[in-house]
């Protein structure tokens, strides 16, 4: 009995072997197209990025609305505040202070601003005069003194 395999080595093992199947590096252009799932997969692929840009541009627009809302809370509260932006001391939250409908709530800004006021009661704006701010005559005049009232000169003060 004879042993009639023997191995030979290659000469070049980098080299491709004679029965190899050229790839023509243009027919995989169209390829592509006839392949329904490399489609499928590319198109899936085209509408996971699409996806992705939505999601970005979407909480970039939230981010957007949620300062809105925050500046809209800070006017409502600046009423009764002395600065607007005390409203976060009772709340970091802003949907504590919005509707069903996301828009702002006076009701829910008013019962925030008393749970700060009854905390610190100093951040509130200071009340008004007695006059309600309606002090003095007419702008260059001088006002009248009580020693002119007493003698009955209507005309001091202007």
């Amino acid at each position: 009995m004879s042993d009639d395999t023997t191995t030979t080595a290659p000469e070049d093992a980098d080299a491709e072997p004679d029965d190899a199947p050229e790839v023509d590096d243009h027919a995989t252009d169209h390829d592509h197209d006839d392949d329904p799932g490399k489609r499928a997969r590319a198109e899936a692929a085209a509408y996971r990025r699409r996806l992705r840009d939505t999601e970005t541009e979407r909480d970039r627009l939230a981010e957007h609305l949620l300062g809105y809302q925050r500046r809209a809370a800070e006017e409502l509260a600046a009423v009764s505040l002395s600065r607007g932006d005390d409203l976060w001391l009772a709340t970091d939250d802003v949907s504590a202070v919005l509707d069903d409908a996301g828009q702002v709530d006076p009701g829910k800004v008013s019962t925030v601003v008393q749970q700060v006021l009854d905390g610190r009661p100093q951040l509130g704006r200071p009340a008004a005069g007695f006059d309600l701010g309606h002090r003095g005559g007419a702008p260059g005049s001088d006002p009248a003194t009580f020693a002119d009232v007493l003698r009955g000169d209507r005309r001091a003060g202007g």
